[in-house]
Formats: structure tokens, C-alpha cells, sequence
């Protein structure tokens, strides 16, 4: 097996771990670090975890959020401080954060929080674990 499809397949596993673990937190309007979210699915790979994270996460929008037409349910993905990583209003928004004030990325952040925690998810994970298997 070539390394790109093993990490592409490395990638899927995290993914599939990771999307009823973001579902079940969505639907009790909460939020994950991304440190606790890779302990839980099993990866601690290094630099750090927001970084490692960044692929199954990636994943999981480019193959449920956009697709599906649902919201971005990496989005309740946080730092250990609580803080939304500023990609999230980057690929949102397409708008370099830095042209944003801390309190108009914070309030972006939190209405892309609130989409994501008023979705249905439990009602289309069956559908969501197809599309990322497939």
C-alpha cells in the first residue's frame, strides 16, 4: 500500500471515530478541545493535536457537511482554552481573521456554534457513517 493511501485511509478511521463522538457532543449543545477529541479516538500524533486533528476533521466537511448541505460540525472543535481556531472563520467566511475584531470572530464562531448544535444529527448519522465509509 502507497503512504498517500494509507494516510488516506489512517485519515477515514480518525474520521469515522470521530463523527458520533462530534454528533453526540452537537446534541448536547457542547463543545470538544482538540486534544480531547484525539485522546478519544486514538490519536496523539504531534506537533500538536490541532494540527493532527485537521485531517479527519477536513475530512468529515468535505465529504458530509458540504455534500449534505448541513452545517459544520467541526466548528464545536475548540483549543484547550475554549478559543475557535481561526481556520473556522477563514474557510467559512473567506475572510483572513486578522480583518476581523475578537469579538466579530467570536460572535461568527458562535452563530456557526449555534447552527450546529439546533441540527438533527442523530436523525442522519446511519447516512453520515455511509458517506464516510464509502
Amino acid at each position: 500500500m502507497s503512504q498517500a493511501v494509507a494516510s488516506e485511509t489512517r485519515t477515514q478511521e480518525l474520521a469515522i471515530r470521530a463523527l458520533p463522538i462530534l454528533c453526540r457532543i452537537a446534541d448536547r449543545c457542547g463543545t470538544i478541545s482538540y486534544t480531547r477529541l484525539a485522546e478519544m479516538i486514538g490519536t496523539t500524533e504531534r506537533p500538536t493535536h490541532a494540527i493532527a486533528m485537521r485531517f479527519p476533521l477536513t475530512y468529515i466537511w468535505q465529504k458530509i457537511c458540504i455534500p449534505m448541505g448541513v452545517p459544520e460540525l467541526w466548528t464545536i472543535v475548540v483549543d484547550d482554552n475554549g478559543e475557535p481556531s481561526d481556520a473556522v472563520i477563514s474557510l467559512k467566511w473567506n475572510t483572513p481573521p486578522v480583518e476581523m475584531d475578537r469579538l466579530e470572530r467570536r460572535a461568527t464562531w458562535r452563530a456557526m456554534v449555534n447552527a450546529v448544535h439546533a441540527y438533527p444529527w442523530h436523525l442522519v448519522m446511519d447516512e453520515m457513517l455511509a458517506r464516510l465509509r464509502a
